[in-house]
């Protein structure tokens, strides 16, 4: 199976969500929804999450820096993180089977609030 390579990150410039593939210094990133062109957009680099290939239970794309729910514990929230190697949630590798039964909730940058809970 083939893994999509992309990233998000917010432009600078009006806080908007773009997605594509990130310059080499992770300063700008190109538009992925329109291949053809040479637009680039400059992205805050803190924001800059990659995304791991896998989608929560809603079919939602879940990206590094994303804040989740597990169905089993609906008041806990965890974040999406990169790690030695891998995606994580916790201590636990993310994997399909984890992504069946989470729910994104949102992620670090638009709702700091959640990691509050």
């Amino acid at each position: 199976m083939k893994r999509e390579i992309k990233f998000r990150g917010q432009r600078v410039d009006n806080g908007e969500w773009i997605y594509g593939m990130p310059t080499y210094d992770f300063m700008y990133l190109f538009n992925g929804e329109q291949l053809d062109s040479v637009d680039n957009y400059r992205i805050d680099p803190e924001t800059i999450g990659q995304f791991t290939g896998l989608l929560d239970k809603n079919g939602v794309d879940v990206y590094e820096g994303d804040v989740i729910a597990h169905k089993l514990f609906p008041n806990d929230v965890e974040i999406v993180k990169y790690k030695d190697g891998a995606f994580r949630v916790g201590q636990f590798l993310l994997s399909t089977y984890h992504c069946s039964v989470i729910k994104i909730m949102g992620n670090i940058h638009d709702n700091p609030e959640l990691l509050e809970l």
